[in-house]
């Protein structure tokens, strides 16, 4: 059986000493796969947690594969521009981009 890979796999952090304390990442999490299974890309896209990411005081924070795109510091109203921009057309949101020194 041939298996299709996912075009985005979206991770968040949900555990560590930080992330889970600044924002609901649970509520995170449940837009984005609310919004994918409604637009019928759960083929396509995937959303996981994650265990700590290391990037402590910066949370919350999502990885995207296979870009390898971090955003740190999630607002719930950066999250539809992430979903439409990033992981259903390919373009990171350069504005919301983590930078990271080091």
């Amino acid at each position: 059986m041939e298996r299709k890979f996912y075009q985005r796999h979206a991770f968040f952090c949900t555990s560590g000493k930080t992330c889970p304390q600044k924002a609901p990442v649970e509520d995170l999490i449940g837009f984005f796969r609310q919004e994918i299974k409604k637009r019928g890309l759960n083929k396509e896209i995937r959303v996981n947690k994650s265990g700590c990411l290391d990037w402590c005081q910066e949370g919350p924070v999502m990885v995207v594969y296979p870009e390898g795109v971090w955003y740190a510091g999630l607002k719930a109203e950066d999250l539809p521009e992430i979903l439409e921009e990033h992981l259903i057309n390919g373009r990171p949101v350069e504005r919301l981009v983590a930078r990271r020194e080091g």
